[in-house]
């Protein structure tokens, strides 16, 4: 099945869709005028991700970008810049940074993503968001116990 999003083709064929991880979109889209593109530890500290934040605004790219804000989010404005725009035909985008998904904040430190995807079509629409929090029997215990604990404090 196709559709039309403006001047875009939408194919919505099985074929046709890709699966990627956020780092590996980053990469994929990554633009000639910020330099080499990133390896997979230029996403592991602050220093290095805020190294390709100054890579993709010198390339021209306008990238919000909050020095305290945790090294997650600024992986996701990174991807925000870089990625999000091309994204006009299906695509899950997988392993997002805990600090941009509420829900897995309090994830082990060990743990840096969460078990998510974003189904990404159009550019920037969204259509789409899954989670599963029995992917980690550990985040289940955990968010049982919290709601368990809410219900008792409205009681």
């Amino acid at each position: 099945m196709k559709t039309k999003w403006g001047e875009h083709e939408i194919d919505w064929s099985h074929a046709n869709w890709r699966r990627m991880t956020m780092r590996e979109a980053i990469v994929h889209f990554w633009p000639e005028k910020a330099g080499a593109k990133p390896e997979r530890n230029d996403f592991a500290a602050r220093e290095s991700a805020e190294a390709l934040v100054e890579r993709v605004r010198g390339a021209g790219i306008n990238l919000k970008y909050d020095a305290a804000a945790p090294v997650g989010k600024t992986i996701a404005a990174i991807f925000e810049a870089v990625a999000e725009e091309h994204l006009m035909q299906p695509t899950i985008i997988y392993e997002f940074p805990t600090a941009v998904l509420r829900r897995f904040q309090n994830r082990s430190r060990t743990s840096r993503t969460g078990p998510s995807a974003l189904r990404y079509s159009r550019g920037r629409w969204k259509s789409q968001t899954g989670f599963s929090e029995l992917n980690d029997p550990e985040d289940q215990r955990a968010a049982v116990r919290s709601a368990t604990e809410r219900t008792r404090a409205w009681r």
